[in-house]
């Protein structure tokens, strides 16, 4: 989980990981990242879609995770007022 968590932060740089020059260790470490992040975000959706369990209530895991994506809306939202602030 520490792992998942540094990769998934941008903490460790994986992108060499998938490609052809990469080692057998970094292409290993890279389908173990790519599995662990297809359970997460599976869990994820269930969680925030069908459970909807308290945010105080989550692991801190799914805090972070939440928090995570919540902050990748809001930039993502800022990027396209200010695109529509440009054109309009």
């Amino acid at each position: 989980d520490v792992y998942f968590a540094l990769i998934n932060n941008n903490i460790i740089d994986i992108s060499h990981f998938e490609k052809p020059s990469a080692n057998p260790t970094e292409k290993e470490v890279f389908e173990i990242f790519q599995s662990r992040r297809a359970v997460v975000y599976d869990n994820l959706r269930a969680e925030l879609l069908e459970r909807r369990t308290a945010y105080e209530d989550l692991p801190e895991e799914y805090q972070v995770y939440e928090n995570d994506e919540i902050d990748h809306i809001e930039d993502t939202l800022k990027m396209r007022y200010a695109r529509i602030g440009e054109e309009g």
